[in-house]
């Protein structure tokens, strides 16, 4: 009788682990998926340019210590789980790699990624980003990265400019003087100084300084005859059609001159004119109008705010 006892009590709490493990179901035990699907995990990115453009990007990588700030939404344009808003990303190294402290970490939930360069940390509202292009820096914001989540936690950040830049090849025709330029100015109503930047779309809002003269930050000396220089700087195209009128000074005397090429609207492009100085006067004629990304602009660094 004893023995019949101790080998039922030793049966039943086999019985029940047995039983337990029946009715578990598989997604409830260690190493399911449903422990799998609420894992956090931390978002990667590729980023990727497309053009090749001195001083700014080489080839279709960014510079070494390049800075883009990232935001994730749901699917709906909604806040994602654990409300990242522009967040920091460094690129560095070669291959490159881009690293945030802390990191954007992604659940189940699907979003998407939208970037924007250079980065701010004041800067809290994707959709809105102050831009004035007379602090110097080219802009960048990305196509948006979908279908983003912890099974799926590699973003792919392609990178567009968000500016226009005007183009003058400074020329001397039959000008005597010793060519001191002072200042060069352009206006027109297609383009602007500021205005917020979607960095969802690419789309400026809230323009200012819209057919008022924007000044370029470099003032070379004129060359000699037979030579040339070039001077850009970039503007913010507002999608409105007129002349550009550009003044310059030099030695002293200031000339202006007036073309019919208007910014064209919803596109980011070179425009590359020819200014040439006389002795009463100065010419400008248009060559060609070029989609940025397509040939090498060569501006000044640009500045990233810390």
């Amino acid at each position: 009788m004893k023995l019949i006892q101790l080998f039922t009590q030793g049966l039943l709490p086999v019985f029940a682990l047995s039983c337990c493990l029946t009715a578990c179901n598989r997604d409830e035990l260690p190493g399911g998926d449903a422990e799998k699907n609420d894992e956090l995990k931390p978002l990667d990115i590729n980023v990727s340019t497309g053009w090749n453009t001195k001083a700014i990007l080489q080839g279709t990588v960014m510079p070494d210590n390049s800075q883009l700030g990232l935001t994730i939404l749901k699917a709906d344009g909604t806040q994602y789980d654990g409300g990242y808003t522009n967040v920091c990303y460094t690129g560095s190294g070669t291959p490159q790699t881009w690293t945030a402290n802390p990191p954007i970490l992604l659940s189940s939930t699907v979003g998407t990624v939208y970037a924007y360069y250079p980065y701010n940390v004041a800067h809290r509202d994707i959709a809105e980003i102050p831009v004035n292009v007379t602090q110097g820096w080219d802009v960048l914001y990305s196509e948006p990265a979908a279908n983003i989540n912890n099974a799926n936690s590699t973003a792919a950040i392609k990178l567009k400019h968000a500016l226009s830049v005007i183009r003058f090849t400074l020329t001397r025709g039959s000008y005597a003087g010793p060519g001191n330029i002072t200042a060069i100015k352009v206006k027109g109503e297609g383009m602007a100084s500021s205005a917020n930047l979607n960095a969802k779309n690419g789309t400026f809002t809230a323009y200012s300084g819209k057919g008022a003269d924007i000044s370029f930050g470099d003032t070379p000396t004129l060359p000699a005859s037979g030579s040339q220089v070039v001077v850009n700087q970039l503007v913010i195209p507002t999608g409105s059609t007129g002349a550009m009128e550009v003044t310059a000074t030099i030695d002293g005397l200031t000339y202006k001159a007036t073309t019919g090429t208007s910014l064209q609207s919803s596109a980011q492009n070179v425009y590359n004119l020819v200014l040439t100085f006389n002795d009463q006067a100065m010419s400008m004629s248009s060559v060609s109008i070029i989609p940025r990304g397509e040939e090498e602009v060569d501006i000044s660094d640009p500045v990233i705010v810390p």
